[in-house]
């Protein structure tokens, strides 16, 4: 039998062909097996989820101690039950399943069931943590050392937890991951999907994730337009397409039925980035104590050296934009609340854990976990150990002088809730949404707090118009903050104060 060249050629590329899928694959599963979590490490991350995660505001312990933002997210998710909707009725920048999870635990009956919900989320995102730090840094010390400081920033500059965007922590660093792998030739194109399925996730959870997908979506076409990968790119756009749609049908069909797309997009997706001033403190002081503590945590570390880098370059130019990004709005926020950095906790954190492994090379292979975090201590000229002195005694600070205040907060709601019926609505100008919670009563605006989402001209006009209204039965004022001077005149005018046995620091206006 004779062969032509042609047809010699069309057999060796065919087996060309199959033994380089056959390599791929025994690669893929070589990766695999040596990126594993070993059992005792899950446990360890296991361990350490538990704790950060035992910290939250959905203990009744905590729960008087959040900040405005989480009290805020709490009461719009809890409210949910009772027909009051977040993006309509409330402004709202988390995601939709974000709020429906704290609306399912209170289905529940409880609000701590929160905390194995945040467990989950937390313990996953610590897995994909640890493999994306081994598989850049090729040590578990550095590996296990890192993973003790994702969480102790969680915990530390997160305190109270239940923030949206760790909630979307598990499903970015599912991205990350995934992207690592991809760049490295280690991913079927038809995985593609599940990058489409996790993205959709995230943004329903976390609607800020969008610069990372954004970013990583041009980082991807780019990658191989560079490569001449037309096809597969365009086979990989229909994947993604397809295993986004798998959920966001799913969410859409709750959000179209309730008539909240058009002011979910723009609150979630569009108003963080136009209006990143989150805060009314000092706008230079707030710039420095963000970047103060970026640098001094480490978070930043990493980015000084990531274009140099010569391998899983793609990827780390990649996490390094992201941090840019993220950085310049927390230092925008206009705010000295730390949560701004958490998502540096993910990006910075592990372009800082892959830099320290190329400035340890001359140390021994395997130093050790606490020699690890002794050194990251000391580069960050001891900031990380200074910033647990400081939230463990700003949390002391915080229950010795706000116990009593949270006292007034529940006589307060107490009160108001026997003085009206369910189809009432109150207004509370106060720091934190305690009173909402405990009376359970809608909010008389959309702004259910004056300190939130109203730092731009137009939200903190519709505030004013909506209580100068004067629909609220009742409007409750913290005597240490200062009232517009519209709404001191209507309050004169359309209400009468009434006093509450034990309350000092709040006044309470009822309708005339």
């Amino acid at each position: 039998m004779s062969y032509t060249s042609e047809t010699l050629s069309g057999q060796t590329r065919e087996n060309l062909s199959r033994l380089s899928r056959s390599y791929h694959v025994g690669e893929r599963r070589n990766h695999d097996r040596n990126f594993r979590v070993p059992r005792s490490h899950r446990f360890y991350l296991l361990l350490l989820s538990l704790v950060v995660s035992l910290c939250s505001i959905a203990l009744p312990f905590f729960t008087g101690y959040a900040n405005g933002w989480q009290s805020e997210n709490l009461y719009t998710g809890v409210m949910m039950v009772r027909g009051q909707l977040p993006y309509s009725d409330v402004f709202a920048i988390g995601g939709f399943f974000y709020y429906l999870l704290i609306l399912v635990s209170d289905l529940l009956g409880s609000l701590l069931w929160l905390i194995p919900f945040q467990l989950v989320f937390f313990y996953v995102a610590g897995v994909y943590f640890y493999k994306i730090v081994y598989y850049l840094s090729t040590r578990r010390d550095v590996t296990l050392a890192f993973a003790f400081i994702f969480y102790l920033l969680n915990l530390v500059l997160g305190f109270g937890g239940l923030y949206p965007s760790q909630f979307g922590m598990p499903f970015v660093l599912i991205g990350i991951w995934f992207l690592l792998r991809y760049f490295a030739g280690l991913v079927k194109d038809e995985a593609f999907i599940l990058y489409g399925f996790i993205s959709a996730f995230a943004l329903l959870f976390d609607p800020q994730s969008v610069v990372f997908w954004l970013l990583s979506f041009v980082t991807v076409g780019i990658y191989n337009l560079s490569h001449k990968h037309f096809a597969r790119g365009f086979y990989q756009l229909l994947c993604i397409i397809f295993g986004t749609l798998l959920i966001i049908y799913t969410a859409g069909y709750f959000i179209f039925n309730l008539q909240i797309l058009s002011p979910y997009i723009k609150q979630a997706f569009i108003y963080p980035f136009t209006s990143p001033t989150m805060g009314s403190d000092n706008v230079i002081l707030a710039f420095v104590l963000q970047l103060v503590v970026a640098l001094g945590s480490g978070l930043l570390y990493g980015l000084f050296g990531t274009f140099k880098r010569k391998d899983n370059k793609i990827g780390t130019i990649l996490l390094a934009l992201t941090t840019i990004v993220y950085l310049v709005l927390a230092l925008l926020s206009s705010d000295y609340c730390l949560y701004h950095l958490l998502p540096l906790t993910m990006y910075g954190l592990i372009l800082t854990a892959a830099n320290f492994r190329d400035r340890s090379r001359r140390r021994a292979k395997n130093a050790g976990m606490s020699e690890v975090i002794a050194t990251y201590i000391k580069r960050g000229f001891y900031l990380p150990a200074l910033l647990v002195v400081i939230a463990l005694g700003h949390l002391g600070y915080r229950v010795v002088t706000m116990t009593s205040l949270n006292h007034e907060r529940s006589l307060t709601a107490s009160y108001v809730a026997k003085k009206t019926s369910s189809d009432d609505t109150i207004y509370v100008w106060d720091k934190v949404a305690g009173i909402y919670t405990d009376s359970k009563l809608k909010t008389g605006s959309q702004f259910a707090l004056p300190t939130i989402n109203t730092h731009n001209k137009t939200n903190h006009k519709n505030l004013v118009d909506s209580l100068l209204e004067a629909d609220s039965a009742y409007i409750v004022v913290n005597k240490s903050m200062t009232l517009p001077a519209s709404i001191s005149s209507m309050l004169k005018k359309e209400y009468k104060t009434v006093s509450i046995s034990g309350v000092k620091s709040f006044t309470v206006y009822q309708k005339k």
